[in-house]
């Protein structure tokens, strides 16, 4: 957690696999990433390699984070399973009490929880008597709740690995589910990226980057189901973050070619025309996933492309 790596003491690491060939593999289901409202950090003190709890449970407490995060579960996630990781039981008792207001079935557990009353509380959220099970480092690793479909993050932190345990409990497959779905309410995005991105493992140590410079590249969704670059966190809260990879970075350039066909009143058939330009242009080749991404938003325009049209394109591409 310092930053220090472990080249001193190994020679050779042996990486497992990456999550998105578990995913494919079914070994783990798809996530999709909510940004919630961004807490401001610069403020809170440092205290072994993490976040001063005391301080940072004083500010999740905020009134205005705290109605974000049942917010964020009602227009992403209602109904759903939930676990919610907390910072402290002050912060965790408050999230139980305004979930109860909101009218979910939520219940709290921590380290001190009596044993019978804990193992209670997991068997009724287990059998869906519970629906938001919010806790403190109880159930961040080695809990195994397959069905539960939603992780909600209301605790920043300075631990990749505590990131990825948390997130990781909502990406268990069970029969029916078909994706997870992860609540960032913590700004964890902005220091670790998309959840479920490939990661590159080393030894050699790091230097703690600033929170405000993003050492993932991220790209976001919005509710059209429009990629959009990422500049400011403020302007993303309610979207969706997607892993930026080639394909993403192309569609960037046929999201410009649509603005300006809008805007000139022009048949949104000729976005497409010119994003096939472009792509010649720079020698890019059109895939499925460009193909798909574009149908799919220019059928929802006025004066949509027929659907033949798709076939065509799909033979002079090779891709039928």
């Amino acid at each position: 957690m310092n930053g220090e790596g472990f080249s001193d003491l190994f020679d050779i690491l042996i990486s497992s696999g990456q999550l998105s060939e578990f995913v494919k593999q079914w070994y783990l289901v798809k996530v999709r990433h909510i940004v919630g409202l961004t807490p401001e950090l610069s403020t809170i003190r440092i205290k072994m390699n993490d976040y001063a709890q005391d301080e940072l449970g004083q500010l999740m407490q905020s009134g205005d984070l705290m109605a974000d995060l049942v917010d964020s579960y009602l227009k992403k996630a209602a109904g759903k399973k939930m676990i919610v990781f907390a910072v402290n039981v002050g912060h965790s008792r408050q999230i139980v009490d305004e979930y109860c207001r909101a009218g979910a079935r939520a219940e709290h557990i921590d380290a001190n929880t009596p044993k019978k009353e804990r193992e209670h509380i997991l068997r009724m959220f287990k059998k869906g008597k519970i629906t938001v099970l919010s806790n403190v480092d109880i159930v961040s690793e080695g809990f195994d709740a397959p069905d539960c479909e939603v992780v909600q993050l209301a605790r920043p932190t300075k631990s990749l690995a505590l990131y990825l345990q948390q997130v990781g409990r909502c990406m268990r497959p069970a029969q029916g589910k078909k994706e997870g779905i992860v609540l960032d309410n913590a700004g964890l995005w902005l220091e670790y990226g998309f959840c479920q991105q490939d990661r590159i493992w080393t030894l050699e140590g790091k230097k703690r980057k600033n929170r405000c410079n993003m050492p993932l590249m991220v790209a976001a969704k919005d509710s059209d189901g429009a990629y959009k670059e990422i500049h400011i966190p403020l302007e993303i809260k309610g979207m969706e973050l997607v892993e930026l990879t080639a394909e993403i970075e192309d569609l960037f350039a046929f999201e410009d070619f649509l603005k300006s066909v809008i805007v000139k009143e022009q048949k949104p058939v000729r976005a497409y025309c010119l994003f096939e330009e472009y792509m010649e242009r720079k020698r890019h080749k059109l895939n499925m996933m460009h193909i798909y991404y574009i149908r799919k938003r220019l059928e929802g325009l006025y004066n949509a492309p027929q659907k033949g049209l798709w076939y065509h394109v799909q033979q002079k591409y090779n891709l039928v």
